[in-house]
């Protein structure tokens, strides 16, 4: 009984610190250590905090039971503002906000991964593979069915 009682409960402490077990997004920080763990094709959610549809979108990747967990299972979720002000470190460079007037910008990721036929639009899901390396990019929402029947293709599943 002890024994099950201990694994239950180092279960559930992993579930606490491993954010991505429970389909919540990651830091580019966070993903960085798990990757060194595990590697994984990651999913990088570009949106702003004022667009809409970046928001519905969001929800479809939480509410959306098939898709959350295939997420949880098959890729690492990293979320990314494309107005971030805070440096960001990733794939060994730095990424900076660049204003473009008066309380407005663009974060340099943003651009690097979120750029389709010279525009960036929010939102936009961008892959990567496990070499974080561009496979796929989409600009625009995806409604929950859309998502998880790409994500299952790219998955093999």
């Amino acid at each position: 009984m002890a024994k099950v009682l201990r694994s239950v409960l180092v279960f559930v402490f992993w579930l606490i610190i491993h954010p991505a077990a429970n389909g919540q997004s990651i830091s580019f920080e966070d993903l960085r250590r798990l990757e060194l763990q595990e590697r994984r094709p990651v999913i990088v959610f570009i949106h702003t905090t004022w667009c809409r549809y970046c928001s519905a979108m969001d929800n479809s990747l939480h509410n959306n039971n098939a898709l959350s967990r295939l997420i949880t299972q098959k890729f690492y979720l990293v979320k990314l503002d494309g107005e971030e002000k805070n440096p960001i470190r990733f794939a060994g460079r730095d990424f900076y906000f660049k204003p473009t007037g008066n309380n407005t910008g663009v974060h340099d990721l943003a651009t690097e991964l979120g750029t389709v036929n010279g525009q960036l639009s929010y939102p936009t899901i961008c892959l990567l593979d496990e070499n974080n390396q561009i496979t796929y990019q989409y600009p625009g929402f995806l409604n929950a069915g859309s998502l998880l029947e790409l994500l299952s293709f790219i998955s093999g599943k």
